[in-house]
């Protein structure tokens, strides 16, 4: 006789959470994509049933400490999208509550286990990479499409200040001025903060030339417009910009440009692809 599988998309451990209505804290979008993505890919090979995602947070003191609403990291409207390869929010609401639960670690012999945490990273992605893709591409039908004169740069802020991984300003502005004068390319911005800040932190009164600021429709938006550039610049600090390298097509033989240096990139290395360029 075989017994169903269930896998629940946790993906992050809360001390004040009640799946699947919502929790306090969580991860920035980089980092909830990890388990999730582990949860799915697992339920496909494994043909076990995906339960609903649990995605709704706040974050109430990036909220205090920004007062933007986007500093409350809630990507219900990404993760909705995601939801439709998986049961409904009250069928697994049900399943939750009658079923007794393992971690990961018991993923061989164990039918209902929990997913959540990064973990390793891209690590243990890598080998579902082209599954990621398709799904990805399936569910936001992306068309959209830049010719290979721009250059997708990622420059992330916001906590990362406060933890010291925020690459300098002269960096920044050198490898702005690289692309824009030395290789006549143009540059988007996108970053986890508005513009008005991204002024500030440069010393600038307004962008220079040929460099424009992408206001963010979604965070996962984001990652997938970012992924279909042939040039794209960022922190490998970062598993945001990361995960647009890691969804970028083979056939688009995208150019990386890391802003901090190679020494530093094995120190913190989430993900088992090199960049093409390090600072």
């Amino acid at each position: 006789m075989s017994f169903k599988k269930y896998y629940l998309p946790l993906l992050f451990d809360s001390k004040y959470s009640i799946y699947p209505i919502g929790r306090i804290g969580g991860f920035g979008l980089g980092n909830l994509l990890f388990p999730y993505f582990r949860a799915l890919c697992s339920a496909v090979r494994d043909s076990a049933n995906l339960l609903y995602p649990h995605h709704n947070q706040f974050q109430p003191r990036n909220f205090l400490r920004e007062m933007k609403m986007s500093s409350l990291r809630n990507y219900s409207s990404d993760f909705e999208k995601l939801g439709w390869s998986s049961i409904s929010k009250i069928h697994s609401f049900w399943i939750y509550k009658t079923k007794n639960w393992n971690f990961e670690e018991n993923l061989n012999n164990s039918s209902n286990i929990i997913f959540y945490g990064y973990r390793n990273h891209f690590y243990d992605l890598i080998d579902f990479r082209d599954q990621i893709r398709k799904y990805i591409n399936f569910t936001f039908n992306s068309n959209f499409e830049i010719d290979d004169n721009y250059v997708a740069f990622h420059i992330r802020l916001g906590d990362f200040k406060l933890i010291n991984q925020s690459v300098g300003r002269t960096n920044i502005l050198n490898m702005m001025d690289y692309f824009t004068n030395d290789r006549n390319l143009k540059i988007i911005i996108y970053s986890d903060t508005g513009e008005r800040s991204i002024l500030s932190y440069l010393n600038l009164k307004v962008l220079p030339n040929n460099v424009s600021y992408s206001n963010s429709i979604s965070p996962l938006n984001d990652i997938i417009q970012m992924s279909k550039f042939k040039y794209i610049c960022g922190t490998p600090y970062s598993s945001f910009v990361e995960w647009s390298r890691f969804l970028a097509e083979e056939n688009l033989k995208q150019n990386s440009f890391s802003l901090i240096d190679r020494e530093l990139f094995r120190k913190v290395r989430i993900s088992p692809l090199d960049w093409d360029y390090y600072a």
